[in-house]
């Protein structure tokens, strides 16, 4: 007698994926993967809290059964999220363990990496991001304020 089979089948993603993650204590962070950006803009926090929530981001955004290859520039990330640093602070534990769910529930497969800055794609796209920022609240703090230094030149 043959049993039925029961419930869902497994779909395998059979592409390995490739991903840059970046944060920055200004409030920005995400990631990069298949040529696309994912940027958040948050509140300023720690630079280790904005490196672990761009994981947290990617993790969230990766389909379930994925094997993706991460890149980080954060040894602190990289070795905590490898089990070889210990994640002392309350809050950078309770990002890591987040993640470390995301990977268990949705069957994840990652090999995270430390990267250079200079060799971290993403980290570049922000930097860009993060001098747009600044622009932009520069302009926002200036406001009404600001005038032309040239307008009132007396000739």
């Amino acid at each position: 007698m043959e049993g039925k089979e029961t419930g869902k089948k497994k779909k395998k993603n059979n592409r390995r994926l490739v991903a840059y993650i970046d944060g920055s204590s200004k409030g920005l962070y995400g990631y990069w993967m298949d040529g696309k950006t994912h940027v958040v803009r948050d509140h300023p926090m720690t630079n280790n809290q904005a490196e672990w929530l761009a994981l947290y981001y990617l993790l969230l955004d990766l389909p379930y059964y994925s094997e993706c290859d991460v890149y980080s520039d954060s040894m602190l990330v990289v070795n905590q999220f490898n089990g070889d640093y210990q994640v002392k602070d309350e809050d950078l534990r309770r990002i890591y363990n987040s993640c470390k769910t995301l990977v268990v529930l949705k069957h994840l497969k990652i090999n995270l990496n430390w990267v250079s800055r200079k060799n971290n794609v993403f980290g570049k796209i922000l930097e860009k991001e993060l001098a747009k920022e600044r622009l932009r609240r520069w302009q926002l703090d200036e406001g009404e304020n600001r005038q032309d230094p040239y307008s009132e030149q007396v000739y």
